[in-house]
């Protein structure tokens, strides 16, 4: 088992910048403020997977399993909310090892993204998270119009599962506009899933059973096709996340508006 003490993945961070080879990049996030931010250290000891994406090499920063990523297509990296993040949409990463998330049974997850280049007229889905058997996802559902002009399918973020009791939450995401930068959080205790978007409540549905645990498979992490979309500060928990947790982690880690300044 491959896994960082929790002392020390507070301080990954805030060094993996000045450690890694690579261009350099203007974060949205100071990274020295994970080194004294209660909101993610009072979670430590749930997590089982963390990526930065603040590596050329494409590692993650902690893993409770084998954390050698496999590369699909070709993915790429941006300036992102802390370093660096990963773009959706060039190529993705599979992590095989399903001990990096709790997803047969009950956790959570949490990741920020930003769009870079989204269609808000046609589009197709982009996928942020997916499970190895694309049974699990977390996606960007991307417009469609009917040729009348009306809609046929409407913008927005969706969380759940596309094959065994399938079912899914949703929330809007039609005004998010390039360089904001939005926490996505999902958890599920099966058979409830729940989707929290920016340390809002929990928009929870009820699947019509619970799924078999064979059902998932490993992590994949952005996808090669779809709207380009920044993911950075992707975590996994061995537990649900509370709406308290939730919040406090988006007002910890948020870019605040220049009115908020120093």
């Amino acid at each position: 088992m491959r896994r960082i003490p929790p002392t020390t993945i507070l301080c990954v961070v805030a060094v993996l910048n000045q450690a890694c080879a690579g261009p350099v990049v203007t974060p949205a996030v100071d990274a020295s403020a994970y080194e004294v931010l209660p909101a993610l250290r009072d979670l430590m000891d749930a997590v089982t997977f963390h990526h930065g994406f603040d590596q050329e090499s494409l590692l993650p920063d902690m893993a409770v399993g084998e954390w050698e990523p496999q590369k699909l297509g070709e993915p790429k990296l941006a300036a992102g909310l802390v370093g660096k993040a990963l773009v959706a949409g060039t190529g993705s990463l599979l992590f095989k090892d399903t001990r990096n998330w709790t997803l047969t049974t009950r956790g959570a997850l949490c990741l920020w993204v930003s769009p870079v280049e989204w269609n808000q007229e046609e589009a197709g889905n982009t996928n942020f998270v997916l499970s190895h058997s694309s049974a699990f996802y977390v996606e960007r559902q991307g417009p469609l119009r009917k040729p009348d002009g009306a809609w046929a399918r409407l913008e927005s973020l969706l969380v759940g599962l596309q094959r065994g009791p399938k079912g899914s939450a949703y929330a809007g995401c039609a005004g998010w506009k390039p360089g904001e930068w939005h926490l996505i959080a999902v958890n599920w205790s099966w058979p409830q899933l729940a989707l929290s978007v920016d340390g809002g409540a929990f928009n929870a549905t009820e699947l019509p059973g619970k799924p078999d645990p064979d059902l998932f498979g490993g992590l994949i992490l952005g996808s090669n096709g779809g709207d380009p979309t920044l993911l950075d500060e992707f975590f996994c928990f061995n537990r649900p996340l509370s709406a308290a947790e939730v919040k406090a982690l988006h007002q910890a880690m948020r870019p605040k508006a220049a009115s908020e300044g120093e």
